[in-house]
């Protein structure tokens, strides 16, 4: 089951990667059409999609490195006992929250899946499916870190060895 995740998440890198490398592109050809001939009308549409993308593969891959923030204002100056209780309810929530999310972005992913976007004829559930495989993302890492155990909820978070690009 590891070595399936690792792969997942290695597929995750490299496609936030290959995200913001065509965010760029779209971005500086969109700049130069506007400025040297025609304009390319698709670039908007197109650059905003791949950030929607960009910015959810990226919260999902913080979240399954265990890299998101965290305020410990109020964990840090209690008991351990009510600490992990803290810690593992709050984990609770966010993960109910997610699963929220998950199910309702299914939703609204499929119910655009009819619509088209304005400048290109491709369906606009394309942009919003990012949703839903961000929060994925998120949800398996909150699995694998075992953030819903007893024993993970009162220990503190490693600092990463290395800086994850």
């Amino acid at each position: 089951m590891t070595l399936v995740y690792e792969r997942l998440m290695r597929g995750c890198y490299v496609a936030a990667s290959g995200v913001a490398l065509a965010l760029f592109v779209v971005i500086v050809a969109g700049i130069v059409s506007r400025q040297i001939f025609h304009p390319l009308i698709w670039s908007n549409e197109v650059a905003t999609t791949l950030f929607v993308w960009l910015i959810f593969l990226g919260a999902g891959v913080a979240a399954a490195e265990n890299a998101h923030i965290r305020v410990m204002l109020v964990a840090d100056v209690v008991p351990d006992g009510i600490r992990r209780f803290l810690l593992l309810a709050v984990s609770y929530i966010g993960a109910a929250i997610l699963l929220a999310v998950l199910v309702d972005s299914i939703h609204v992913t499929y119910g655009f899946r009819g619509d088209r976007f304005t400048t290109l004829a491709i369906s606009a559930a394309w942009g919003w499916s990012a949703i839903p495989a961000g929060t994925a993302m998120m949800l398996a890492g909150w699995i694998r870190h075992g953030c819903w155990t007893w024993q993970q909820a009162g220990q503190r978070p490693e600092p990463p060895s290395e800086l994850v690009v």
